[in-house]
């Protein structure tokens, strides 16, 4: 049964993450102008001039829709941090009231008045891994195109210098890949786990079908096997089609495209897909890892800056939210440092990745069970 205390608290905690995203908005949208407010003016007469005056014509609008999107995928990237910083300020506003004395004086202990703000805590991470899987990968292809209109002046949604992995292994690179069209330029394919390497080049690749279908028409395709040794075993054969034991499709490809991009705006599913098929590339297993760590950060650190401002007996509230604060900038600190050791290859993915949070965690665990009751 939600009691009158937990609707009271919950109610700070979310007036605080409100005022939070607030200010996490208006901060990234002014940095952000800060940097590209000339290119952004500069977009219409640009554009124009480039030959696409519908684009220049929908500058304000893309514009609005830009921002949209980039404050949805920060606020996915920084969520742990905004819902610390509602933590920290609800506890330290019924702190410096004296409304925790009267909280304990009800028989009542600090760890069950904040109950609530872990239940949100806990709704909020299982928000994000939502957001994640289903709209992050939509949101920042989207806002990918239009930062290349408004701050490059591209309406051309290309890749350069593309590598792609199959469901089969097989490697295939692109000079140029043109998202919109399905089609790349400087094609080649090679499948390394044959006992002779079938190698593909051609000038140009269109794909054919649905963009998880396979097939693809060649532009003066070539088709070769290479011994082990690296010595062809004949001539080349002309081809207008890929082989069938070469499955990339269009999806492969937009994939690939957005994860050299970035790696933090894929699909949980996704970065499953690539660290399977890419299994030396140890990024896309640390961004798994992460995409689960970073969910749990919004638990974790309510439960490290919460005793910070509840214990503060000897010291003003002030103090004790500045000293949460330092704990928040050490988890992160030590986070991507794990993580960076992770990508280069000198710890294990998952020691890398879990390492922080094992050890903050236990360090939440014991500062909150510490407190008064």
């Amino acid at each position: 049964m939600i009691r009158r205390l937990d609707r009271y608290v919950l109610k700070v905690f979310v007036a605080s993450l409100a005022a939070g995203l607030l200010f996490a908005a208006g901060m990234l949208i002014l940095t952000d102008q800060f940097q590209h407010f000339d290119d952004m003016l500069e977009a219409p007469r640009k554009l124009r001039e480039r030959g696409h005056p519908e684009a220049a014509a929908q500058v304000f609008t893309n514009a609005l829709r830009f921002y949209a999107y980039e404050i949805a995928i920060r606020f996915f990237q920084y969520c742990p941090f905004v819902t610390f910083f509602a933590a920290v300020f609800t506890a330290a506003r019924l702190h410096r009231t004296n409304e925790t004395i009267a909280i304990l004086a009800s028989g009542t202990s600090m760890q069950r008045a904040f109950l609530s703000v872990f239940v949100a805590a806990a709704a909020i991470a299982g928000g994000q891994l939502a957001f994640r899987e289903w709209l992050l990968p939509t949101l920042a292809r989207d806002q990918a195109v239009l930062r290349s209109i408004l701050i490059e002046h591209d309406v051309n949604n290309t890749a350069k210098d593309l590598s792609v992995v199959d469901a089969l292994s097989n490697h295939y690179t692109f000079d140029i890949y043109d998202r919109n069209a399905r089609t790349g330029r400087g094609f080649s394919a090679y499948a390394p786990d044959a006992k002779v390497y079938k190698n593909i080049t051609a000038r140009e690749l269109a794909f054919t079908g649905s963009p998880n279908a396979s097939g693809a028409r060649l532009t003066n395709g070539r088709y070769y096997s290479v011994t082990r040794e690296g010595s062809r075993t004949g001539e080349p054969a002309a081809i207008a089609e890929l082989p069938g034991e070469f499955v990339i499709n269009a999806a492969d490809c937009e994939l690939a495209a957005r994860a050299k991009e970035d790696a933090e705006y894929l699909s949980i599913s996704e970065l499953d897909m690539l660290a399977r098929r890419t299994p030396n590339i140890a990024k896309y297993q640390i961004s798994l890892h992460q995409a689960f760590t970073l969910a749990f950060a919004n638990f974790l650190l309510p439960l490290l800056g919460l005793p910070c401002v509840l214990r503060a007996d000897r010291r003003s509230t002030l103090e004790g939210a500045l000293f949460a604060f330092v704990l928040c900038v050490f988890y992160f600190a030590a986070t991507l440092f794990c993580f960076q050791l992770g990508r280069d290859g000198d710890w294990s993915t998952v020691f890398a990745a879990w390492l922080p949070t094992v050890v903050f965690g236990s360090l939440g665990i014991v500062l909150f069970e510490s407190m008064r009751t």
